[in-house]
């Protein structure tokens, strides 16, 4: 016989122990096994008896057999760990569920012995056992084809996130205008209208960290080319209604990069180099 029912098995559990002891076997009640089976037998292709002889004729020490009761709360427990979640997809679920009316009932047997070194099992399952396990790893790999199609698809859309943010950011006036200092705030205001997910991501500080860099290099262009204008700069600086009513070194210094980035694409230059066109603008000429 290669399957039974669920009472079978049960019937066939009571047996065994005293089957085994008529044949000179020591029978051990729930004896553990550290090591995995090395030979695996099948009630499809061996009979209990056959098994029962075969660990005779090995000179097993004793046999243990192990009864598996369904248990679908355990199960639950055992796939969510093994595949590392912590609430079961629905599909897997309703197979779990499917199988509630066999609650209880005898699935598996599984006669151990050790000899000569090995361990040796003979197992018997019910007739609905092998279904229901194919059926479960068929939603657990579907379950796990969804999640990385999701997972696909979040990952793209956080590229598409940065590319836009990487974007705005280049373009923003009020980034470009802002002090360094200054510049995350504006970032992560940008940022949250895209997604108020992406601010603190990895990607968010790449990608702020990128854009400064990017400033930093146009900021030190815009001063080289602006250094040898500095004469003509002068002159249209000290004309502005702003100069002319700024009445200590701060402002002047304010007024000077407002004045400077309108020159530099709306980039705010170093205070350093505005204190430099200030004190031009405040030397007379020899």
């Amino acid at each position: 016989m290669t399957s039974f029912t669920s009472d079978e098995l049960a019937a066939l559990a009571a047996e065994i122990p005293t089957r085994a002891m008529d044949r000179g076997l020591l029978y051990v009640e729930d004896a553990e096994f550290v090591n995995k089976a090395d030979v695996q037998l099948s009630s499809a292709a061996v009979a209990l008896d056959s098994a029962l002889a075969i660990a005779l004729g090995s000179r097993a020490p004793f046999v243990s057999l192990d009864v598996n009761r369904f248990d679908g709360e355990l199960l639950r427990l055992f796939v969510a760990n093994e595949d590392g979640l912590v609430e079961l997809p629905a599909v897997v679920e309703g197979v779990i569920d499917e199988a509630s009316s066999h609650e209880d009932e005898v699935e598996t047997l599984t006669l151990r012995w050790p000899a000569q070194g090995l361990v040796i099992e003979w197992t018997a399952a019910t007739d609905w056992h092998e279904a229901f396990w194919e059926k479960l790893a068929a939603a657990r790999a579907a379950a796990s084809r969804e999640v990385e199609e999701e997972s696909a698809t979040e990952q793209a859309l956080y590229q598409a996130q940065l590319a836009e943010l990487e974007a705005a950011l280049a373009a923003s006036q009020d980034f470009r205008a802002a002090s360094v200092m200054k510049r995350r705030a504006v970032a992560e205001a940008i940022a949250s209208a895209i997604d108020e997910d992406l601010v603190g991501t990895w990607g968010f500080r790449h990608t702020l960290t990128e854009a400064n860099a990017l400033a930093k290099r146009r900021i030190f262009e815009y001063e080289h080319e602006l250094s040898e204008r500095i004469p003509e700069l002068v002159e249209e600086l000290i004309r502005q209604p702003q100069w002319r009513i700024a009445g200590s070194m701060n402002l002047m210094r304010e007024v000077a990069l407002k004045f400077l980035a309108k020159k530099a694409d709306g980039y705010r230059l170093s205070a350093a180099f505005a204190d430099q066109l200030v004190h031009a603008a405040l030397t007379p000429e020899m």
